[in-house]
Order: structure tokens, then C-alpha cells, then sequence
């Protein structure tokens, strides 16, 4: 298989933050979820937009203190020479292309959080090879 990925451009789409000040849980960690979908430009898989989104602690702020929720979206271009199998294209996406995203996604949730006045989430980094194995 020969073929490059290009990262064209990304958008964040939505962010939401929430925080309660007076809100004192014993355990006031959030664990962040991950979630990721693809579209694709055409039949030829050789376009994509990726969105990558991550959510954490209670909307309603009922279980702890804060709440964020940050989505972005990417869009990618696949380059080959060759024929290359749509599998092969779907596995450059879901694994370069949410690597390529991550630290964008991980810079906006430190941005976003740390302008409340609170100590910025920052998000861990990554094994997206692993994590990624979990969405096959």
C-alpha cells in the first residue's frame, strides 16, 4: 500500500463548558469519553471529514463540578499512486487522521477550561493505535 494522508484543515464545531464554584464533591475527577465518526467526500474514500469529540463529568453538574464538552472536525485527503482497498483507506483515517486531531482536540479542552479561572483540564496523551482497537 502506498498512499499519504493530507490534513487539509479543522474547525472546532462546539465547546461547552460548565462549572460550579460552590459545588464540593469528596471525588471531584472527570474521566473524559472519546467519540469519533467519519464522512467521506465519495464513493472513492479518497475524502473525509473526521470528527473527533470528547465529554466529560455531568451536564447538570449534579455529580461534580464541572462539565466540558469540545468537538472538532478535520478533513483529509488520501493520495496514492496505486490501487489501494478501502480498508486500507479507512484504517489511515480512523488511525492517523484521530491522531493527526488529538492534540488539537487536547488544546482547545486546556484553552476552554483554563479560562474560568480553574486549573486547565489537560487532557492524556494517547496510544490511538490502542485506543482505536476498541471501535473495530
Amino acid at each position: 500500500m502506498k498512499a499519504s494522508l493530507q490534513f487539509k484543515d479543522y474547525h472546532v464545531i462546539e465547546t461547552i463548558y460548565r462549572f460550579d464554584p460552590f459545588f464540593e464533591p469528596e471525588d471531584d475527577t472527570v474521566s473524559p469519553s472519546f467519540e469519533f465518526e467519519i464522512e467521506y467526500g465519495d464513493e472513492s474514500k479518497t475524502a473525509a471529514w473526521l470528527t473527533l469529540s470528547t465529554e466529560m463529568g455531568d451536564p447538570n453538574l449534579k455529580s461534580n463540578s464541572v462539565f466540558v464538552k469540545v468537538s472538532i472536525v478535520g478533513y483529509f485527503e488520501i493520495d496514492s499512486d496505486e490501487n489501494v482497498s478501502v480498508d486500507d483507506l479507512i484504517s489511515l483515517y480512523k488511525i492517523n487522521g484521530v491522531a493527526i486531531l488529538y492534540p488539537y482536540l487536547r488544546a482547545q479542552v486546556s484553552d476552554l477550561t483554563g479560562k474560568g479561572n480553574e486549573q486547565s483540564i489537560i487532557l492524556p496523551t494517547l496510544n490511538i493505535v490502542e485506543v482505536m482497537k476498541s471501535y473495530e
